[in-house]
């Protein structure tokens, strides 16, 4: 979560930067410029990629987990590249919308392994 905040919240700022303006809040993007702030989005959501995978590295998460978080890490991570080449408000929203589906699909591969983990499979059925 501590990793996942910055991208997230930086993304609806800069989808409503002017908002924040009007508001005179000192969002990311009313002191970095939206491009800036685009670029700052990028580099935070592919930093959540090594953390997350690190599981694996550690024998504590299997093949699903693995997959759905490299995926949805991936899918992410590019969605974020959009905003820095248009920071406009829609490509700004769907980073935005992009790290809830993140975050739910991390969730997911979190509950999927936590079961692989603790239900006895061999006694199932």
């Amino acid at each position: 979560m501590f990793l996942w905040t910055p991208p997230h919240f930086w993304s609806l700022a800069i989808a409503l930067s002017t908002d924040f303006g009007r508001a005179e809040l000192p969002a990311l993007p009313n002191r970095s410029g939206a491009q800036g702030s685009a670029r700052t989005v990028a580099i935070s959501a592919g930093l959540l990629l090594p953390p997350t995978l690190t599981f694996a590295l550690f024998g504590i998460s299997y093949l699903p987990f693995l997959l759905i978080a490299a995926t949805a890490g991936v899918v992410f991570f590019l969605t974020t590249t959009r905003t820095i080449r248009d920071p406009s408000r829609p490509v700004a929203m769907r980073a935005f919308i992009a790290s809830g589906l993140y975050l739910v699909a991390l969730s997911t591969a979190m509950i999927v392994n936590w079961l692989l983990l603790t239900v006895p499979w061999s006694h199932v059925g």
